[in-house]
């Protein structure tokens, strides 16, 4: 599997000039390739192949789930014990240097494209959230590093990766709301997800005094009713547990989810507002403006050079 995601993203490399050109003409308003459209009686019609070679789909859903689970599945077959967002960024186990290098190359990818993403389709003046999410990433991922010398283990390593996971949360649970999908709801929940979870975690890790929820084979710890989990994988047998509740998955899985199905409608409002589609977001109105005004203007200055044109 790893393999096929590696060679996905070569592929993906090689037709980037065809990609964005593609890209390019969606955004100022041209027709899609015709081999991704449909006919019908009503006529034609984007097929469903369009959202799979969609850049939102490419950089939000396929690299960022292909990495989590070829990384969750090399930590688990290490002999990690919990099934964390941690585990999939880091081995809790010592690995080799080949797992080492696989790991970091696809965590970084992942972490890039989304930043790539969203620093083109956030206008400039928000530009500073795609920044924020490369910077909380990158310190997630670098502090959380234990397979060499075994020190992270209670040390100002982990209090910093307990930190940056925490301002990963929030801001995504802030960002969300905020910039991707402004309804009241949205924001109380996924404020609610992030309270509880760090409550939650604080409880076990830190204070050990998580209250019992009074639910059977859950009792104080907040986790599922199966205390252990065993998969075969390749004739291995993996033995682990999965603690807490998985909310910080939720959370991840949730904003990705949002950002990719707000994605369209964003570009529809933006436009509706402007009266074109040069630019997503109405912050940006102006400044598309002036830019089509600029390509017309270059457009009729080449003309009037070109005899017979």
């Amino acid at each position: 599997f790893f393999c096929v995601v590696q060679n996905f993203a070569i592929m993906a490399c090689r037709n980037q000039v065809e990609v964005c050109r593609i890209l390019s003409g969606t955004m100022l308003g041209m027709h899609r390739p015709e081999i991704l459209r449909i006919s019908d009686a009503a006529g034609t019609q984007p097929s469903w192949l369009w959202t799979l070679a969609e850049e939102r789909t490419l950089r939000l859903l396929i690299i960022p789930f292909g990495t989590v689970l070829v990384t969750l599945a090399m930590s688990l077959m290490n002999g990690s014990e919990f099934a964390f967002v941690s585990d999939a960024l880091n081995s809790e186990k010592p690995e080799p240097m080949q797992q080492v290098i696989s790991r970091y190359y696809l965590w970084h990818l992942t972490i890039f494209s989304i930043f790539s993403f969203k620093l083109r389709a956030l206008p400039s003046s928000l530009s500073y959230v795609a920044y924020l999410n490369l910077f909380a990433f990158l310190l997630c991922l670098w502090s959380g590093f234990k397979t060499w010398d075994g020190s992270y283990w209670k040390s100002w390593r982990q209090y910093l990766h307990w930190a940056s996971s925490g301002i990963v949360l929030i801001l995504l649970s802030v960002e969300t709301p905020a910039v991707w999908w402004r309804e009241q709801a949205v924001g109380v929940a996924f404020a609610a997800l992030v309270v509880i979870f760090i409550a939650a975690f604080l409880s076990v890790a830190v204070f050990h005094a998580i209250p019992s929820t009074g639910i059977p084979w859950v009792g104080p710890h907040v986790e599922f009713p199966f205390g252990q989990v065993q998969i075969a994988v390749g004739g291995i047998t993996v033995l682990f547990a999965v603690r807490e509740l998985p909310i910080e998955w939720t959370v991840l899985g949730a904003h990705f989810g949002v950002v990719w199905f707000r994605w369209p409608s964003l570009q529809l409002e933006a436009q509706a507002e402007r009266g074109d589609g040069s630019s997503f977001f109405p912050a940006d109105a102006a400044l598309a403006q002036q830019q089509l005004q600029q390509q017309q203007q270059q457009l009729q200055h080449g003309r009037a050079y070109a005899p017979g044109v």
